[in-house]
């Protein structure tokens, strides 16, 4: 398969701080909160398979960001200093194509058989990975990045209906 290379865009300033105050957090929040309600279990199946889908499509998110792959616009290099480097092995190799594999695309590579599917023990290994990776992130945060990184600041608990945009989701709480 034939790897794309990264093209360069002109990120614009209000573009990083968005990404950084909005999206990133967004993503980080989603992959804390389904990865809890996938390892415990849902009242269905389908509630299940979704929950599962969805803290691997954002593990996969992160992973771009962390690895700066295409499709994704912004490398944490743009938020540290220059101690950071990209480690674009940081995640296991097997578990990243699995994802790719079984839940980003409809793939002949796709099983059915168990044992062959992303579960629980790999969820957890790629969560731990990427929680690995934020921290190192952290360690390196520009002093701007750092002033408005969300998980410096106290978490809100957003009590409203549930009802409006999914970038709306408040974090409940730090890993």
């Amino acid at each position: 398969m034939k790897k794309r290379q990264k093209k360069s865009k002109n990120i614009t300033a209000a573009q990083k701080q968005e990404f950084w105050e909005e999206h990133l957090p967004y993503e980080i929040d989603m992959m804390r909160a389904t990865f809890a309600i996938a390892i415990t279990g849902s009242p269905s199946q389908a509630v299940h398979n979704a929950m599962v889908e969805s803290f691997l499509l954002h593990c996969r998110n992160i992973i771009e960001f962390f690895k700066y792959n295409p499709p994704c616009d912004f490398s944490p290099t743009f938020f540290t200093d220059g101690t950071f480097k990209l480690n674009k092995t940081f995640v296991n190799a097997k578990l990243y194509d699995k994802i790719n594999q079984q839940i980003s695309h409809l793939t002949a590579e796709r099983t059915k058989l168990n044992k062959g599917k992303l579960g629980p023990s790999e969820w957890k290994i790629l969560k731990d990975q990427i929680e690995g990776e934020i921290a190192r992130m952290e360690k390196s945060l520009t002093l701007s990045a750092r002033n408005s990184w969300k998980y410096n600041r106290p978490v809100t608990i957003n009590s409203g209906s549930g009802t409006g945009a999914s970038s709306q989701i408040s974090s409940t709480g730090t890993p």
